[in-house]
């Protein structure tokens, strides 16, 4: 009996280790589908919980902006081709869209309407550097109003050139910056962003500023169409 015991033990033993094994296993698998399930969710919920905070924004400038029209929409595609140039966005002309409409996301102006169908409309961003993203701005000094034109995006600073119209020594850093309803096609007062930095040119003769968006234009979701003035 004691020759054929041992081998007996070992081989129960074996196969309990073996199911044990695979039931471990299960369980892990079970366990590593289910983290993988809450980190799926987590995600959902930052975007979802990002998505509402950018709504409740929006949703804001209604009561700054009382005298102007706004037509909600949101944006539907956006090519890897053209990602800092072009938009397209769910609203169109029978939403009331025109060309040359002005938009705007929670942050403040993010470009213009260069094309219209009837159920969406192509928006070129203020980041695409062509002939639509000059805008007439009013850099807000305290008592002195300076006015200027939004002229260039530098993509390495993140920031947009501003050529001055007034000479003037009281800009400096964090002043606002609004558009100036000069132009046509912008509404007066719309929030652009503010002064980033005020560099001295030509020894001293005359200023050169940089401007800083309030908006991430690599996260635009939601956004307004401004009626033209």
């Amino acid at each position: 009996y004691s020759v054929f015991e041992y081998p007996v033990e070992t081989f129960s033993n074996f196969s309990k280790d073996y199911l044990g094994f695979w039931e471990r296993r299960h369980e892990n698998d079970d366990l590593r589908r289910y983290v993988e399930t809450v980190a799926d969710w987590e995600l959902k919920e930052k975007t979802y919980q990002d998505e509402i905070e950018q709504l409740k924004k929006l949703n804001e400038l209604d009561s700054v902006y009382t005298d102007i029209e706004m037509i909600s929409g949101r944006v539907i595609d956006r090519s890897f081709e053209s990602w800092n140039k072009i938009i397209t966005i769910d609203i169109g002309e029978r939403n009331g869209v025109v060309v040359d409409d002005g938009v705007i996301a929670s942050g403040g102006m993010i470009g213009k309407v260069i094309s219209v169908s009837d159920n969406t409309s192509l928006v070129t961003l203020l980041t695409s550097n062509d002939e639509h993203t000059k805008i007439s701005v009013v850099i807000d000094a305290g008592e002195e109003k300076i006015n200027g034109i939004i002229n260039n995006y530098d993509y390495e600073t993140q920031t947009f050139d501003i050529q001055l119209l007034d000479s003037s020594e009281s800009i400096e850093k964090g002043q606002a910056i609004v558009t100036s309803g000069l132009g046509g096609h912008f509404p007066k007062g719309l929030y652009f962003g503010e002064v980033d930095e005020v560099l001295q040119v030509a020894e001293g003769v005359g200023i050169s500023v940089k401007a800083k968006s309030s908006i991430n234009f690599n996260d635009l979701n939601y956004i307004r169409v401004v009626k033209t003035p």
